[in-house]
C-alpha cells in the first residue's frame, strides 16, 4: 500500500481551506489534493455507468503529472458539496433569482423543473459513489459531504459570491494553521456531525430536505483513524 492519500475536491476554496489541516494531521502521508474544477456528479455527460471511470481517469491524469502510480496510493477520499441534492419538490420554489438560492428549507430558482433535473442528475450519480469503496484496481475510497456546503459548514453562511469564499477560505486555513484541532471541534460538534455510521450519515442526508441543512459526515473518516 501507497504513502499518498488523495482527497478529491471541487474547487480552489476547498483546497485551501482543509489542504494545510489534513497536511498536518497526516503528516507521515503525502497529501494530494485534486481538483475537478466543479461538481463532477452534476457535469453533463457524467452517468452512473462511466462516473467510476472518470474519475479513475482523472486521478490517473493527475497523479502522473507527479510521477506517481496507482501503487502509489493509500487511499481516497472524496469530499461533494451536497446542495440540496435529494431535496423533494415540496422543498423548491419559484423565485427572481438568476441561479439557484439556497436556504436551510428550500431551493429557489426560476424554474423548478432546473432543480428536479440537476437534482436527479447528482443523486444518481452520488448514489454510485457512496456504493463504491474501490478506485483506480484496488484503492480504497470513500466520498464525504458538506451539506449544503463547504461555507455553510464552518462559517454557517449560504449563496456566498466567489471573492468572498475565497477570503473565507483564506482565514480558515490560518486559523486551521494556528490551532489545527480547531477543524477536528468544529467537524465533530454536535451541531454539525452527522448522526450515526457511514451509512447512516448517507440515509440521514436523503431524509426531507436535510440535504440543506448544515451537517457533515467527514468526521467519520477521522474517527475511523482514530484521531478524534
Amino acid at each position: 500500500m501507497g504513502n499518498v492519500i488523495v482527497v478529491l475536491v471541487e474547487g480552489i476554496t476547498d483546497q485551501i481551506s482543509l489542504e494545510s489541516v489534513i497536511e498536518d494531521i497526516f503528516s507521515k502521508y503525502k497529501i494530494n489534493f485534486y481538483l475537478f474544477e466543479g461538481d463532477i456528479t452534476t457535469r453533463t455527460g457524467i452517468t452512473p455507468s462511466n462516473i467510476k471511470k472518470n474519475i479513475g481517469d482523472f486521478i490517473n491524469y493527475e497523479i502522473k503529472k507527479k510521477g506517481l502510480s496507482g501503487k502509489d496510493i493509500k487511499e481516497v477520499i472524496h469530499i461533494v458539496d451536497t446542495d440540496g441534492a435529494f431535496c423533494k419538490e415540496e422543498y423548491m420554489e419559484i423565485g427572481d433569482v438568476k441561479k439557484f438560492y439556497y436556504t436551510e428549507d428550500k431551493i429557489i430558482a426560476k424554474n423548478i423543473n432546473d432543480i428536479k433535473i440537476r437534482n436527479e442528475h447528482k443523486t444518481l450519480n452520488l448514489n454510485a459513489l457512496i456504493n463504491m469503496d474501490k478506485i483506480l484496481r484496488n484503492v480504497p475510497y470513500k466520498i464525504y459531504y458538506f451539506s449544503s456546503n463547504l461555507e455553510h459548514v464552518f462559517h454557517n453562511c449560504l449563496n456566498l459570491n466567489s471573492e468572498t469564499k475565497r477570503k473565507l477560505a483564506n482565514e480558515l486555513e490560518d486559523r486551521f494553521e494556528e490551532n489545527p484541532n480547531l477543524f477536528l471541534e468544529i467537524i465533530n460538534s454536535q451541531n454539525i456531525k452527522a448522526p450515526g455510521n457511514y451509512e447512516e450519515s448517507w440515509k440521514y442526508l436523503k431524509l426531507n430536505n436535510n440535504s440543506l441543512k448544515r451537517a457533515s459526515n467527514l468526521h467519520l473518516y477521522f474517527l475511523e483513524k482514530k484521531i478524534i
